[in-house]
């Protein structure tokens, strides 16, 4: 027998590589899994990011179009009104002009 397996060293020092081989082991699969998470939270973050700028944009188009609608609105009342004021402007004329005919009702 030796002197190593009387006294226990060798004992005590297999004990102290597996716990060192089990604490390295554990180290290495703490540190892969934080790896994958990490990368899964990148990629989910990637893929918000993306549907924020698509959202986004759309909202920007959508507030763009009703802009424009409301010019074009704006635009089509005051081409409207200044065609109402016109047509009673010849609608007078016209009524003084048929006032003024030597036939009208008097």
């Amino acid at each position: 027998m030796r002197y190593a397996d009387q006294t226990g060293l060798l004992d005590l020092a297999l004990d102290k590589v597996k716990d060192a081989a089990a604490s390295a082991y554990r180290q290495a699969v703490k540190v892969a899994v934080a790896q994958v998470f990490s990368d899964y939270l990148r990629q989910l973050g990637g893929y918000f990011d993306e549907v924020l700028r698509k959202v986004t944009e759309q909202a920007l188009g959508q507030i763009d179009l009703v802009a424009g609608l409301e010019a074009r609105l704006r635009q089509l009342r005051e081409e409207g009104g200044q065609a109402s004021i016109e047509r009673e402007l010849r609608l007078d004329r016209a009524e003084a002009l048929l006032a003024a005919h030597p036939l009208a009702p008097r």
